[in-house]
């Protein structure tokens, strides 16, 4: 879909300027980092569960470390989203819950906590880099990914 959006829709090529200085390939290659200095809350305990947030973006991703009696409330309005997507859904014309179902949105990793643990774990020191935000909760249901826009 990215590819198809920026040369077929923008009539853009890779190597044209985005913004920042990035180009287009730049900015869509954006390396994925690496958590492994979420392994030390894991083995405390702090961390339940994570999901790596990859293609199928977070209803195929999150729902899959979701217990049957529960859904994840995410609130797309709780982070902006890097550059790039805002480009790709407005020159595409995509609507919301297609880029969130798609890309990731800026968010590499979700990560569940006990809502008394969320705070402290998003403000742990060896997370810093990745700049933790309160993406949403885990409520009742059946296992699925509520997005609310």
């Amino acid at each position: 879909m990215a590819r198809k959006i920026v040369t077929e829709v923008g009539k853009k090529s890779y190597s044209d300027i985005f913004e920042g200085g990035k180009t287009f390939g730049q900015a869509l290659l954006e390396p994925h980092r690496s958590y492994i200095k979420l392994l030390p809350l894991m083995e405390a305990g702090k961390i339940k569960g994570c999901a790596h947030i990859t293609g199928g973006g977070f209803v195929d991703n999150v729902d899959r470390i979701l217990p049957q009696n529960c859904d994840a409330a995410i609130d797309a309005g709780s982070w902006e989203p890097p550059p790039i997507f805002r480009y790709l859904q407005t020159t595409g014309g995509v609507e919301n819950a297609e880029m969130y179902r798609t890309f990731n949105m800026g968010i590499g990793m979700a990560v569940v906590a006990a809502k008394a643990d969320a705070e402290a774990v998003s403000r742990d020191a060896a997370l810093a880099e990745f700049e933790p935000v309160v993406i949403g909760g885990i409520v009742s249901g059946t296992g699925k990914v509520r997005m609310e826009f």
